[in-house]
């Protein structure tokens, strides 16, 4: 005798405005996990956790469709090109990870040379050129650090921060010029959210006051919010100068969110932030039982 499973952890994809009442996006559910959204505001790039190996999809605004991105997996952390028209992405194949890049008017998949022995990759974003790409990942026995991949090819790998604590998620600002991202260099009661001079990386300066993880830049490139729990906080920031300038801290919107295993929401151009809202799970009130179910002996 059992009862019949049924999926608990299916997600809806909703969009809200800071302040009002999120929206659904689109009427399909599925084991969404971490998302991007497009450059253009058109297209979402999206974990589904559902398929096997997982894989990424995309979500057509205008179309309201979806579809498969073609491509060996599993696959995991999609981000956009400038352009909105190829995704980064990990993959693990044969139990090597490594970054792939997708474009999606041709279908065609190419592997980034990285020549590292790095484990747990996580692509975090491009370059306002779309020849830079962040990524954090780890290496045996250590913990995660930032690295740049110039996409040229002319210094094609470069290790950002070399730390004891763990640095990740990292954001570049609209104009390139500054970084931010999480880090436990003074975790206390969580990671901690940090911005700093990019590439010198020289100028370190903390934002947050009691945790953050996931920060992000607000699209007009004012400030930057982050995730801390139920939470979204965001911080005004005047970067004119050689030295940034806090010009306020409040508390963005809050809710029961999905918190999936890396970056879980991000904002459309508009201001609209994208996050994930659990499927009501309803108990099953029936119990099927089958006679004569194994052969005897």
């Amino acid at each position: 005798a059992f009862i019949q499973g049924s999926p608990m952890n299916q997600s809806s994809l909703m969009a809200l405005k800071p302040g009002e009442s999120p929206r659904l996006l689109h009427e399909e559910t599925a084991f969404f996990g971490t998302f991007s959204i497009a450059p253009s505001g058109q297209l979402v790039a999206i974990e589904d956790w559902g398929e096997h190996p997982h894989q990424i999809k995309i979500l057509d605004l205008r179309r309201e469709q979806f579809r498969s991105v073609n491509a060996q997996g599993p696959n995991h952390g999609p981000v956009w090109d400038p352009a909105s028209e190829t995704i980064y992405y990990t993959s693990t194949r044969n139990e090597v990870q490594e970054i792939y890049r997708y474009a999606l008017k041709t279908g065609v998949e190419e592997r980034i040379l990285m020549n590292l022995d790095l484990i747990d990759i996580w692509v975090c974003g491009l370059g306002k050129e779309g020849q830079t790409l962040i990524f954090n990942a780890e290496k045996e026995g250590e913990r995660a650090d930032l690295y740049l991949i110039d996409l040229s090819g002319k210094d094609p790998v470069r290790q950002l921060t070399n730390t004891p604590w763990s640095e990740w998620g990292m954001k570049l600002s609209p104009d390139n010029r500054w970084a931010v991202y999480s880090s436990e260099r003074d975790m206390k009661r969580g990671y901690e959210i940090y911005i700093n001079r990019f590439p010198e990386m020289n100028q370190e300066i903390r934002l947050s006051q009691s945790g953050g993880e996931e920060p992000a830049w607000l699209p007009d490139g004012a400030g930057i919010y982050y995730r801390n729990e139920s939470k979204w906080v965001r911080v005004d920031l005047n970067l004119a100068g050689d030295q940034p300038e806090i010009s306020g801290r409040q508390l963005f919107f809050e809710g029961d969110y999905v918190n999936v295993w890396g970056p879980s929401h991000d904002i459309f151009p508009n201001g609209e932030v994208l996050v994930l809202t659990l499927e009501e799970w309803v108990p099953p009130r029936e119990i099927d039982v089958i006679v004569n179910a194994l052969p005897r002996n």
